[in-house]
């Protein structure tokens, strides 16, 4: 995951950045510049939403930890197999990580597996 060019002004941000099932793959090691990187490209004052699986659906997975972090492995139906990155967040842990690099706010709980997530960073 790597960018090489974010926007020079905020002309041509949005003003609501939205994402589902992508943050459960961002690996810790990358989780506070893939977080720097959102709040660059939304305009001062923008919001962001995210939707994903929580930490109530692991048990689903065979998740291993490799150099820090947690990997699980995917079949295709044609067979092939993959193993990727599957971060499953408590909402509570995933609130107080992203307050901790400058982000308002608030996750919870959606139905039985999932999270919900909504706010915008207090730097932008």
């Amino acid at each position: 995951m790597s960018v090489t060019s974010k926007p020079t002004s905020s002309s041509g941000c949005p003003t609501l950045s939205t994402f589902g099932f992508l943050l459960s793959h961002v690996p810790p090691g990358l989780f506070r510049s893939f977080w720097r990187l959102v709040g660059e490209c939304l305009r001062p004052g923008g919001r962001v939403a995210f939707v994903d699986e929580d930490d109530r659906v692991a048990h689903y997975d065979d998740v291993y930890v490799a150099d820090g972090v947690p990997i699980a492995p995917r079949r295709l139906g044609d067979g092939r197999a993959f193993e990727i990155v599957k971060v499953f967040w408590r909402p509570e842990d995933l609130t107080a990580k992203l307050r901790g690099l400058g982000w308002n706010v608030s996750v919870r709980r959606v139905g039985g597996s999932y999270l919900f997530g909504v706010g915008y960073s207090d730097y932008t």
